[in-house]
Order: structure tokens, then C-alpha cells, then sequence
């Protein structure tokens, strides 16, 4: 698969988070309604899932762009941002079943939290390579960076879908270049 492709897959990705965040912003309904508390419960764990499973694909897509213009150190971070934000998914999931069955969830926020520790020490070189790389991407491609938001926002599925879009215009402006 040539590097234009595997870039729009990225873009077709981030369009996928923008729908699994739309699945989110529904949970509020289901949470409120008659529906049986495990299909509740069910339906709250597939949106988080799908939107954390979508959005490190599509950042995984930034480990192209680090191919494109040989920025090993921008590959690299995506690698370990994608990486960390399953595990983060994991963790979240996890923490909203313990949740759900009354049980004591303290030590999964305890691990949640170091989750997005680690997500914001792989954040550092992933944006420092991105302005590495600003003579080769249009400057508004910097409203870009604003999906790393996601771990902080995945409650508030506006926010990240805002800088969502940046993000997928980025990687289908790439894919044609």
C-alpha cells in the first residue's frame, strides 16, 4: 500500500472517531432511559471503545507523515501515543465496568490517571516534531495538534470532534501531494 493511501486511511479513520463521538454524545439518552441497565452498560462500553480504538488509528496515521518527510522522532511518538491511547481505552473501560457494578474503582482512576501521565510525556516530542516540520505543512495544519486533546475530552465529544477535523483535513491534503 503506497503512502497516499495508507494517509487517506488515516483521514477515513479520524472521520470513523468523529462517528464512534457522536455514539458517545448518545450515551447521555441511553443512560436515561427505560433500556435494560447491562444493554446500558453495553452501549456506553462499545462508544468508548470504538472512539479510542478509532483515534489511535488515525494518529497512528501520523507515524506516515513521519515517514513522508524522514522524521523518525514524529513516527515515533505517534507510534507511542496510539499505543498508550488503547491502553488508556483499556483502563477507561475497566473503570466504567467496576463503576457500573457499584464496586471500588479507585485504583482504575489511579491507573487512568497515569495512562494520560504517560500520553502527555509522548505528547512533548510528537509536538516538537511537528514544528520540525513546518516548512513542509501548510500552517493552519498546526489546529491539527488540538486532537491531542482527546484523553481530556472524550467526555466532551464536541471538543474533540472541533479538532478532529483539522486533523483529518491534514492527512487528506497530504494523501494528494
Amino acid at each position: 500500500m503506497n503512502l497516499q493511501v495508507k494517509l487517506r486511511n488515516a483521514a477515513v479513520w479520524g472521520i470513523g472517531c468523529i462517528v464512534a463521538q457522536m455514539l458517545v454524545l448518545t450515551q447521555r439518552g441511553v443512560a436515561h432511559s427505560a433500556l435494560d441497565p447491562y444493554f446500558r452498560l453495553f452501549w456506553f462500553e462499545f462508544a468508548v471503545m470504538l472512539s479510542v480504538v478509532t483515534f489511535a488509528v488515525h494518529i497512528w496515521g501520523y507515524r506516515y507523515i513521519g515517514a513522508k518527510y524522514q522524521n523518525r522522532v514524529l513516527a515515533s511518538a505517534a507510534k507511542w501515543i496510539a499505543i498508550n491511547a488503547i491502553c488508556f481505552g483499556i483502563a477507561l473501560m475497566t473503570g466504567i465496568a467496576l463503576f457500573s457494578f457499584g464496586m471500588d474503582d479507585q485504583i482504575m482512576n489511579y491507573v487512568i490517571g497515569l495512562f494520560v501521565l504517560i500520553l502527555l510525556i509522548a505528547y512533548i516530542p510528537f509536538i516538537w516534531a511537528m514544528i520540525q516540520i513546518r516548512r513542509q505543512i501548510p500552517s493552519w495544519a498546526y489546529l491539527a495538534l488540538g486532537v491531542l486533546v482527546f484523553p481530556f475530552s472524550i467526555w466532551q465529544s464536541w471538543l474533540t470532534i472541533i479538532f478532529l477535523i483539522p486533523s483529518i483535513a491534514l492527512f487528506f491534503r497530504l494523501s494528494k501531494s
